[in-house]
Parts: C-alpha cells; sequence; structure tokens
C-alpha cells in the first residue's frame, strides 16, 4: 500500500492523470467557441487574479480586489461581446478608482498598491483576450476557420511544456535565466522546441496543412510560451513562493499552467495580422 501511495503522489503521476481527465475537455471548449469559451476564459481570468493577489500578499483593501476582479471580468467581456472596443476605457476607469481607493484610505505604499492593483488588472485579462481575437480574425491560416489555429496553439504549448519538462529533467545541465528560475535548463528550452518542431510536423502529415504556417506558429508559440512561464516566475520569486496555487494537482496553480497560452497568444494574433497586411 505504501508503494501505491507513493506512487500516486508523485507529481509527475499526478501531472500525466490531470492532463488525460481534463485535457480533452479543455481542447473541446477551445474548439466550440461560442459561450462554454467565455465561461472558461472568465473562470480563468478571475482564477488567475486571485492567485496574483493572494502572490502579492500586500496591502490592498477590499476595494482593490472586487474593482481588480470586476475590470478583469469586464475586459474579458468585452472582447467576446464587443471585439474589444472598450478595453482602454475599462483600464483607465479601473486606473481612477485605484487612485480615488487611495485617496480616501489612506494607507501607506499608497503607488506599490496601485501598481501591483493594476498589474492585476491586466495580467492576465489583457493578455486571454487575444484568445477571443485569434478566433474571430478575418485572417485565416489553417483550415477553414480559426477554431483549428486556436486548439494548435493549446496543443503545441503542452507539447512544448511536456518536452522542456523532460529534456530538462533527464538532459539539463547548463541554467537558463538561474536568476529568475533555478531549474530551468537551456537543454530543456532547446528540448521543448525540437519537440514542437517534431510534434508540428506530426500534425502537417495527418492535417495536409501548410507546413510553413505550423512551423510558424509553433516556434512562435514555443519561444512566448517560455517568455510568459518565465515572467510568471520573476513574479513568484520576487514574492518568495514556488507555486501560484495548488488549485491543479501536480501542475500548481492557474497562472502556472495557463502563464505560456496567455503569452503567446498575443504573439500569435500579431503574426496574423503582420501576415494579412502582407497579403
Amino acid at each position: 500500500m505504501s508503494a501505491i501511495r507513493n506512487y500516486f503522489d508523485n507529481s509527475t503521476t499526478k501531472r500525466i492523470i490531470v492532463g488525460v481527465v481534463f485535457g480533452p475537455l479543455v481542447l473541446w471548449i477551445f474548439w466550440n467557441g461560442g459561450y462554454p469559451l467565455f465561461a472558461f476564459l472568465a473562470l480563468l481570468t478571475l482564477l488567475g487574479q486571485w492567485e496574483l493577489f493572494r502572490m502579492l500578499n500586500g496591502n490592498l483593501c477590499f476595494y482593490h480586489h472586487l474593482t481588480g476582479y470586476l475590470a478583469g471580468l469586464a475586459i474579458v467581456t468585452d472582447a467576446a461581446v464587443c471585439k474589444s472596443g472598450h478595453i482602454p476605457l475599462i483600464i483607465v476607469t479601473a486606473l481612477i478608482i485605484y487612485f480615488i481607493i487611495e485617496i480616501i484610505t489612506g494607507k501607506e505604499q499608497k503607488l506599490r498598491n496601485i501598481s501591483h492593483s493594476l498589474l492585476v488588472t491586466l495580467y492576465p485579462a489583457a493578455f486571454i483576450v487575444y484568445l477571443f481575437k485569434i478566433l474571430m480574425s478575418p485572417c485565416v491560416i489553417l483550415g477553414n476557420d480559426n477554431r483549428f489555429l486556436l486548439v494548435y496553439l493549446v496543443l503545441v504549448i503542452w507539447a512544448f511544456d511536456t518536452v522542456s519538462y523532460f529534456a530538462g529533467r533527464y538532459f539539463g545541465k547548463h541554467p537558463f535565466f538561474p536568476s529568475i528560475s533555478p531549474k530551468k535548463t537551456i537543454e530543456g528550452f532547446w528540448g521543448g522546441i525540437a519537440g514542437v518542431v517534431i510534434f508540428g510536423s506530426a500534425v502537417t502529415l495527418i492535417t495536409g496543412y501548410s507546413f510553413l504556417q505550423i512551423m510558424i506558429v509553433s516556434v512562435l508559440a514555443g519561444f512566448a510560451g517560455q517568455a510568459g512561464d518565465l515572467s510568471e516566475s520573476i513574479i513568484k520569486r520576487d514574492v518568495g513562493i514556488k507555486d501560484s496555487s495548488n488549485i491543479i494537482p501536480g501542475h500548481g496553480g492557474i497562472l502556472d499552467r495557463f502563464d505560456s497560452i496567455i503569452f503567446a497568444a498575443p504573439v500569435v494574433y500579431l503574426y496574423l495580422l503582420v501576415y494579412s497586411f502582407g497579403r
């Protein structure tokens, strides 16, 4: 019994079980779009903000939290309903409220409180909206619409994370930005890039879609996803914690699991814009 218990307590085993159980559901949500996607991304936004508020653990009062949650939800809703037309106004309104809160409450470290609150307002909400923008973009590079591109973005990030994790674990020797994330290695990073190239090649053979487009998206997502992972590590290292939370067994928190995807989304959307201008 002890051996079985130790086996199921293993972090790698938990990662695999969670991936097998919830991975197909997440992919279905991204493929289906509509209300399920909106509800899922709104939930990711609120949970990600909760984790960030928790990590910062500062002098922020209830009204900072309430304003941040409402602004984050408004940003995601505006992207889904109004194609992000009101996001600048939402951000400015939230910032004004944060200043008013600091004027009224009279707490210390006012500038830090405002800066932290604004960070929570923008991250992850302002990144997540680009998943909607990819889906609604008139520029289609894979298939008949951008549903496949959205699902492929999720898959290729997962492929990068998985291969990078195992490559770094078994072959990693040289640190990759050790001051930010000591366990990441150069071997793990390039293993992840090689993994997405192989994965993209296999997808090309199966689907018949453009090899060039799949390779561009794969490499862009790999680099941007790693930047997203390291960016979240900056926050975690600065506040002295390992995971953003323990919501997802074996994976840590929402930001730990989706930081790469939400960073890759605006980069891939930017590529769609550049590609459409060049046509």
